[in-house]
């Protein structure tokens, strides 16, 4: 794993994480968030759609830090 995070395409990962993330994430707020709060809405939107798209920024989020903490996690490692 380590060697994978030093090459030159540890990007595609990056990427390929980020969106399972961001599916993951927009699927499970645009399923729950709705039936948990009655008359939901989000910047606009209504029911599903809102969840779709609060999903989608904390996807997004996330993708940003997971790709934050494996950097740093890889150059600490790369000093020691």
């Amino acid at each position: 794993m380590a060697l994978f995070l030093n090459s030159k395409f540890r990007f595609i990962a990056y990427i390929v994480i980020g969106f399972v993330l961001i599916i993951i994430s927009t699927l499970f707020a645009a399923a729950t968030l709705p039936l948990l709060i009655n008359d939901f809405t989000y910047q606009g939107q209504r029911g599903y759609e809102a969840g779709g798209v609060i999903g989608m920024q904390l996807g997004l989020i996330g993708m940003v830090l997971t790709v934050l903490i494996i950097e740093v996690f890889r150059t600490k490692s790369d000093s020691n």
